[in-house]
């Protein structure tokens, strides 16, 4: 994931959290980009304001549970989901890629 901004700040964090429901599916994804200079967003924050969005979009968003992921593993065309028994997130095969 790349990111830019105007001007001459710099990216200090990028971080990313997945919503998804009991069967794995990934309902919802959020980054949050914090630039050089700023305290870093927590963790918590993060899965928050997920959760806050997903509620916005008329998700389910109290059935979904938050999994904080390296922002690197989600981008691109490639269709994941978690493994609820290891709480780990994994690609499928998919022939519509």
């Amino acid at each position: 994931m790349e990111f830019r901004s105007t001007g001459g700040g710099r990216v200090a964090y990028v971080k990313s959290c997945v919503l998804y429901d009991a069967d794995g599916v990934i309902q919802h994804v959020h980054h949050v980009v914090d630039m050089e200079g700023v305290e870093e967003t927590p963790e918590s924050v993060v899965a928050e304001r997920a959760l806050a969005l997903a509620r916005d979009r008329g998700l389910d968003y109290a059935a979904l549970r938050a999994l904080h992921v390296d922002p690197s593993l989600i981008s691109g065309p490639v269709h994941m989901r978690v493994d609820t028994s290891s709480g780990a997130l994994v690609t499928e095969e998919s022939s519509a890629l």
